[in-house]
């Protein structure tokens, strides 16, 4: 019931922002989601119980429409839409959805929050995404993934660094800040001097939504209440922006699915999600 609570808790954030185009009216009794493949984690009584939740929480009752396996989730939104299937909200989207256009922009929605946070931690990262598109922000973050840090061999040997640990915790001298000071910009590249460089020291890692966990904190409580204007998680967005704004760091192109870095020789690190990341 904890993890019910808490990933509800972004499900509203999600209905609430998230919208596709033709908005769904404050008191629409109703809600449309895409979905596009049921979470291969839960049951259907929980993936039931999950929206009845969020539904009860927003005082809506929420359909879910969920798209096929081997179909692009950009074309199985335009199937439903065609159809006659009025949708409402998307989640767990894809950026074909953001290049077709098919997704309304949040920036209104945004302004409209008044959460100084959201401009200061997450929206400044967000923008270094596929989710921002032509100067528009169309989507934020709903769910966890279980992330890998890899790392190339031979970047790190050449540049005589001992390799990461095998377990985060196992070295506990190996930190963040360590990653941020003394471990990418040594495996930072710039061989023309233009300061644009070949090889970055980090790539990736441009979803906001899991970097608190790395320290021991997380966006609500376990009941659903927000944690954004406490202390240790601001702390711990304003280094993660940081981060993300060091000449290390190399973010996402427009149409990359999986941040570039190792597969393309351009990041010596990377943050990877099994099961997506590649295809």
């Amino acid at each position: 019931m904890r993890t019910a609570r808490r990933i509800s808790t972004f499900l509203v954030l999600s209905l609430v922002l998230t919208l596709l185009s033709g908005s769904v009216a404050a008191a629409a009794p109703k809600l449309h989601v895409y979905l596009h493949l049921p979470p291969a984690n839960m049951t259907q009584a929980q993936v039931k119980q999950f929206f009845a939740m969020a539904g009860q929480a927003i005082g809506a009752e929420i359909e879910v429409h969920y798209g096929k396996p081997d179909q692009n989730p950009a074309l199985a939104a335009i199937f439903l839409k065609k159809s006659g299937i009025p949708l409402d909200v998307a989640l767990y989207t894809h950026p074909d959805m953001v290049y077709q256009e098919l997704l309304e922009p949040l920036d209104t929605y945004l302004a409209a929050e008044k959460e100084p946070i959201m401009d200061r931690y997450l929206t400044a990262v967000w923008k270094n995404s596929e989710w921002y598109f032509r100067g528009k922000l169309y989507a934020l973050p709903t769910s966890r993934n279980h992330f890998l840090l890899v790392y190339n061999r031979d970047m790190f040997d050449a540049a005589g660094l001992p390799a990461p640990p095998s377990d985060w915790g196992k070295d506990p001298t190996w930190t963040w800040e360590k990653v941020a000071s003394s471990i990418a910009p040594k495996l930072t590249i710039d061989r023309n001097g233009d300061r644009k460089p070949e090889v970055y020291g980090f790539s990736g890692l441009g979803w906001p939504l899991i970097w608190p966990g790395f320290f021991g904190t997380d966006f609500v409580d376990e009941n659903g209440k927000s944690l954004l204007r406490t202390e240790k998680l601001q702390k711990v967005l304003e280094f993660f922006v940081d981060f993300t704004n060091k000449p290390f760091y190399s973010g996402t192109n427009v149409g990359d699915w999986y941040p570039r870095g190792v597969f393309e020789d351009k990041g010596a690190m990377d943050s990877l999600v099994p099961g997506i990341t590649g295809q």
